[in-house]
């Protein structure tokens, strides 16, 4: 009897039903039935705690779009462009976050169809790619030696991107729902969502570096409350770039660990994949509550910054933070090394 049932546990999951007898998806979870009941108070504690978690991130998205659209109802420069479709995308990231986990977290729940679940979570991707992206090329762009291609500039170009990325989800999670062959598509997705979190540590990094070159050291003739703005704007774009790199790592573990669509095993155990979710959140939301650091400084620096060098200038501020420049030789030096 134990044989029997320790060789029906590594069995590979059968191709069409799942733990609650609904059509499976490939990905590997415990048998909720089971693992709800063993986790206890743990299981509600990390649904509606991350959700709690986005809906923050949600209020403050809409809070810094409302202060956007008043500070600015009247200007539609690029930094106007880049700063409102990084809001709404990090605002919609939210939604469907606490959509898929409030209406059926990790597709647990009997009667409700796993695409649901997974077609909510997927959609909140692009968006989620979409803000940080922008935020990337927007700070990079400060440096003056990494310009934003042009296609970028106007916000039409910047929403058929998100469009066209939204329609590619759409696609692949109705394709892996009803053709179990397709789920080699999700090791595809898995690969370039490592690609692309790669693509953030170094730009963040190099985004640091570069303004720590450019702004700090021309920034002596700012008051101290300003210099520290800028400290701190550094600090966060470092934190990014760190926060990214850890998440391609727990990505690279869930593309070939144990929790792999590939994987032979039937069902994950409960406390590994319930610890393993919890730092996932953990490191998403980090990153957004990080970001939102960064542009809210627009609020508390942009507006009060004072201009002790008559030479310098307020240029573009795509973070919500002025970048300086000068006429002077040594800041033109400085710009072009």
């Amino acid at each position: 009897m134990m044989l029997e049932l320790q060789r029906s546990q590594n069995e590979p999951a059968p191709a069409n039903i799942n733990n609650s007898g609904q059509a499976s998806w490939p990905e590997i979870v415990p048998k909720f039935s089971e693992a709800i009941i063993e986790w206890k108070a743990a299981w509600p504690v990390h649904v509606y705690l991350t959700s709690i978690a986005y809906i923050l991130v949600l209020l403050i998205s809409m809070y810094l779009f409302y202060l956007k659209i008043q500070d600015n109802i009247y200007k539609r420069g690029r930094n106007n462009q880049l700063s409102l479709t990084l809001y709404c995308n990090l605002g919609l990231c939210a939604v469907f976050r606490i959509c898929a986990l409030l209406i059926d977290p990790y597709s647990s729940r009997p009667g409700i169809e796993p695409v649901v679940f997974h077609l909510l979570w997927a959609l909140s991707v692009p968006a989620f790619t979409a803000a940080f992206t922008v935020l990337l090329l927007a700070l990079l762009d400060t440096t003056k030696k990494y310009k934003t291609p042009p296609f970028f500039h106007k916000t039409r170009n910047i929403v058929i991107v998100v469009m066209v990325n939204f329609a590619f989800v759409i696609l692949l999670e109705l394709l892996v729902q009803f053709f179990v062959e397709a789920k080699v598509l999700l090791i595809v997705c898995q690969g370039t969502y490592i690609l692309f979190n790669l693509f953030l540590t170094i730009g963040y990094f190099i985004a640091a570096r570069r303004i720590t070159t450019n702004l700090v050291t021309e920034a002596q003739g700012y008051d101290k409350d300003f210099n520290k703005a800028l400290k701190r704007l550094i600090y966060s774009i470092y934190t990014c770039s760190l926060l990214s790199l850890l998440t391609c790592v727990s990505h690279i573990y869930a593309m070939v660990g144990v929790y792999s669509v590939l994987s032979p095993v039937r069902y994950a155990k409960p406390w590994p994949w319930w610890a393993f979710q919890s730092i996932q959140r953990g490191l998403e939301l980090m990153l957004c509550f990080t970001v939102l650091i960064i542009i809210w400084g627009k609020h508390s620096s942009h507006q009060t910054a004072p201009m002790a060098v008559t030479n310098q200038q307020v240029t573009f501020q795509p973070s919500g933070y002025v970048q300086l420049t000068s006429t002077s030789k040594k800041v033109n030096n400085a710009v072009k090394e």
